[in-house]
This record gives C-alpha cells, structure tokens and sequence, in this order.
C-alpha cells in the first residue's frame, strides 16, 4: 500500500514537472496595430519623428531613418521600446507600402518578435512628413 502511495505521488509529480516547463515559457501572439504621425523636428542623424497610438499599449513617440530603413517606437507609459525593420514595396507617393519585421525591444517588447504590413501617405507639412499605419501580429516572450 505504502508502494503505490509513493508510486502515485512520483506519478504526480512527474507531470507536474512536465507541464511546468512549457507554460512557464509560453508565448503570446495577438494582432498589432500601430498610427504614427511623422510632423515632429528631429534631432541630426534621424530623418523622421513623431507621435502615435500603439493600440492595446498607449500613446507613443517614434523615430524614423532611411538607412537603415528602421523605426523606433518609444510607449510613453514606461520607455519600453520596439525597433522595426521595414521593406518599402511601393514608394509611388503619396501612397507608400511595405513590410516590416520586430528587430527587437526592450521593456514590455523584449524578446518580441513579428511582422506585418504598413501603408503610409504623405502629408507634406512639414516636409517630409507622413502618417503611418502598422498592421501585423506581434509574440511577447
């Protein structure tokens, strides 16, 4: 009887032990949505800067280079970061197109990763200038 006791409680354990590990370092994956207005003065070195939403994060400012071809979002809430690598498909303006990619993040954003598209039209005031939509699904480590 004693046997079967320590069996039963080894047995439980183990799989304790087996599911642990695997929620511990589960992900989660959900849609991303950034609007960013590129109308800002910028320090040298930076070619765009601005002000947005992240949705389901909060309001945000953010940087933009053309080479790299990269942006930079900051959440005002805590400073946490995500750096964007972007792919131009179309630069017929007003309308541009591309994809982006997380390069990587700090703060809530790190370790994330994920990808989607973007469209962006042309403001011209101040030039250049633009407003930004970010559309894809991002996974938080």
């Amino acid at each position: 009887m004693r046997r079967a006791v320590c069996f039963c409680a080894f047995a439980v354990f183990g799989v304790i032990a087996a599911i642990l590990p695997a929620t511990v370092g589960a992900s989660t994956t959900s849609a991303f949505r950034a609007d960013l207005h590129d109308n800002l003065a910028c320090p040298p070195g930076i070619d765009l800067c601005g002000k947005g939403v992240v949705h389901g994060y909060g309001t945000a400012t953010a940087t933009f280079t053309f080479f790299p071809t990269e942006r930079v979002i900051t959440l005002d809430s805590d400073g946490s970061t995500l750096r964007i690598a972007l792919v131009p498909t179309d630069l017929s303006p007003p309308l541009l197109h591309g994809t982006w990619a997380i390069e990587g993040g700090t703060g809530v954003f790190a370790g994330a990763t994920g990808s989607g598209v973007i469209w962006a039209t042309e403001t011209g005031v101040p030039v250049p200038s633009d407003t930004a939509h970010y559309v894809g699904t991002i996974t938080l480590a």
